[in-house]
């Protein structure tokens, strides 16, 4: 059975801020699997580690190369 954790345990794995867990799921990066007894979200620890692995594989800025600029 797969564990299920809620945003904060989420962020806490994947060493992210809950609110990019969120942004996740609203993106569909991320699919919840319902809410505990206190109403939080709750999310495949699973998922959230392979939802990380791709955010780190993706590189979102290309370093810039100066040497060739003419000052």
């Amino acid at each position: 059975m797969a564990r299920l954790v809620d945003t904060l345990a989420a962020a806490h794995a994947a060493r992210v801020k809950p609110a990019l867990i969120r942004t996740w799921a609203t993106r569909g990066h991320l699919e919840p699997h319902g809410r505990d007894a206190r109403g939080r979200t709750l999310y495949r620890l699973d998922d959230v580690y392979r939802a990380a692995a791709r955010r780190s594989s993706t590189s979102r800025a290309q370093p810039v190369d100066d040497s060739s600029t003419n000052v």
